[in-house]
């Protein structure tokens, strides 16, 4: 049985899905329109939108639950997940209100509430409403998309710390909020050995949890969850 053969993947993802007392699932609840926007002008972005793998880890962890902004699929439908890249994130610290309104140009809706993820190279802020998210945005800095792979090592450590922004946002995108926790930080920590280079597990998963992992519902509670598990997902 999956509940049994995967029973130390079931208390990461618990962990991943519950932070600090959390009671419910927040996550999206519909299709991720995603865009990505840097507020200084690189190589990447002669029209506003950097051509990063961002978009396509996010949409890779979720299955068919992602489109971007600009295409024919998503075209006439504003983002709700925007990227940005800004020179500094010392500006956004501590203003998430600040995030938001430079992402969307707008606050958060009345009665939504924000949660919150600050680390020192990446910031993400989400509005939601009983479990679900209607708006999230990331920042994490520009100089990296100056920067091709392997160009120099400099340019490898800021590539790295902007991929594991993507990657944690791309958790969040699916619930797994406590992959900005301490307590989930310390529990998927792996050997660089045995992370797969690719695939929907983004290294934080197996494959058969990671493809469970948009089966996981907005505002579902800890008892649901394990009922869900239980069973095997």
């Amino acid at each position: 049985m999956m509940a049994e053969k995967f029973k130390p993947q079931m208390a990461v993802l618990e962990t991943l899905l519950f932070p600090q007392g959390q009671d419910q699932v927040v996550r999206f609840d519909e299709v991720i329109v995603g865009q990505g926007k840097a507020l200084i002008r690189t190589k990447w972005d002669p029209g506003g939108h950097p051509a990063t793998m961002g978009s396509y880890q996010i949409r890779t962890l979720l299955g068919d639950d992602f489109v971007e902004a600009g295409t024919g699929y998503a075209r006439g439908r504003p983002a709700n997940l925007v990227q940005l890249y800004a020179a500094s994130l010392k500006p956004f610290a501590g203003h998430p209100e600040l995030v938001l309104k430079t992402a969307f140009e707008g606050a958060a809706a009345e009665g939504e509430q924000l949660m919150v993820v600050e680390q020192p190279d990446c910031i993400v802020v989400a509005s939601h409403k009983q479990g679900r998210i209607s708006r999230m945005a990331s920042v994490t800095i520009a100089e990296s998309l100056n920067y091709i792979h392997g160009e120099s090592d400099r340019g490898d450590a800021l590539e790295a710390r902007v991929e594991d922004c993507r990657t944690r946002t791309a958790a969040a995108a699916v619930g797994a909020w406590g992959a900005f926790y301490p307590p989930g930080s310390a529990v998927i920590q792996i050997d660089a050995w045995l992370a797969p280079a690719t695939g929907p597990s983004l290294g934080l998963f197996e494959d058969e949890f990671a493809e469970a992992l948009p089966k996981i519902e907005p505002g579902m509670s800890k008892q649901r969850f394990h009922e869900l598990t239980s069973g095997g997902l």
